[in-house]
């Protein structure tokens, strides 16, 4: 029969096909693939009422810098920045981000400026950013997203005052909502999926890497705002741009039920941080030093002999395993034999 391997998740994989004939002499072939989503699969575009959506590789470049952000949800509302000295950095890849690219912004006065997205200023709404954070000194207040200024806007921002190290929206000046303490740490932070709904005159909420991390139905903070074109990376009005990355942009004109939030949480844990895959099991002609790769995308491991690394060299047959947890906080396993 035709050998037959089945991929469950997109991502890019280094396949290695071994035969063995009646003889018992073996040969192989290895190649890289990619495995592009299924069209029955979620993608953002699946849900109605997208606004905007903005990944990492829909980019004009100016170098190796950013001059324009492209949209893809079918609303043209891309991000552009026209001044050389203030486009953010393209990074092609991220290893921490399954090797997808990001852009990097400085912390000093990189940004792009989008459109006006249609009704987000009196509408309910929902935002995911994929994002993360570098080392910083300063204590102010980083623009991630925002729309119009501090008081007559609303602002999704990242707070590096020593004593706080959180992310803060504004809805109209003070009217504030702030992820737990330290949650975005001045020492840096980890790839995170930034949630953000508000449900206009009834609750806002805030959701890291899926989890509810706080809520309120403030009337002020649920309130509309004064409609005017986006801003990503800086807030402008004397603060500073992020310093840190964006991978991706995605935001509805609605609330979405948690069946489609969750269903967009797991197209972006599938694209940046797909489960840990072992490969294929292998068939050792000699026990020669082999070595299993769980994968850079993992902050932590743990395989079945003990082991915590990302690799393991193994020179034994056997039955070996690993459970892994990635970027985002979630664990997966897998597990290899080797005849």
């Amino acid at each position: 029969p035709n050998p037959v391997h089945l991929y469950t998740y997109p991502s890019g994989y280094d396949a290695k096909m071994i035969v063995t004939s009646i003889k018992g002499c073996k040969d192989s072939i290895q190649n890289f693939i990619n495995v592009l989503p299924n069209i029955n699969c979620s993608l953002p575009s699946a849900i109605s009422g997208l606004q905007l959506w903005l990944i990492g590789d829909s980019v004009t470049l100016n170098g190796d810098s950013v001059s324009q952000w492209k949209d893809l949800s079918g609303q043209n509302n891309h991000a552009t920045q026209s001044t050389a000295a203030k486009q953010p950095a393209f990074i092609a890849s991220m290893s921490t981000l399954n090797n997808k690219p990001v852009l990097r912004f400085d912390g000093g006065d990189d940004q792009l400026a989008g459109t006006v997205i249609n009704t987000l200023g009196d509408s309910s709404f929902t935002i995911f950013i994929v994002s993360s954070g570098a080392t910083t000194a300063s204590e102010s207040i980083e623009g991630i997203f925002s729309v119009n200024d501090y008081t007559n806007g609303f602002w999704i921002t990242r707070r590096t005052y020593s004593a706080e190290q959180l992310m803060r929206s504004y809805n109209n000046g003070l009217n504030t909502l702030s992820s737990s303490l330290n949650s975005f740490p001045n020492s840096g932070y980890l790839p995170k999926i930034l949630g953000y709904t508000k449900e206009l005159s009834v609750e806002s909420k805030i959701f890291l890497n899926g989890q509810n991390n706080n809520s309120s139905s403030s009337p002020l903070l649920c309130g509309s705002f004064t409609n005017t074109n986006y801003s990503i990376g800086n807030t402008g009005f004397g603060f500073l741009s992020l310093k840190g990355d964006i991978a991706e942009i995605i935001i509805y004109d609605s609330v979405l039920t948690n069946l489609q939030r969750l269903e967009v949480e797991q197209y972006l844990r599938n694209k940046y941080a797909p489960p840990v895959n072992l490969g294929a099991d292998i068939a050792m002609n000699t026990l020669c030093d082999t070595v299993l790769d769980a994968g850079a995308r993992f902050t932590n491991f743990l395989w079945n002999t003990g082991a915590t690394t990302q690799t393991l060299t193994v020179n034994k047959t056997g039955s070996y395993s690993v459970t892994a947890t990635d970027v985002f906080g979630s664990t997966s396993s897998d597990i290899i034999n080797i005849t």
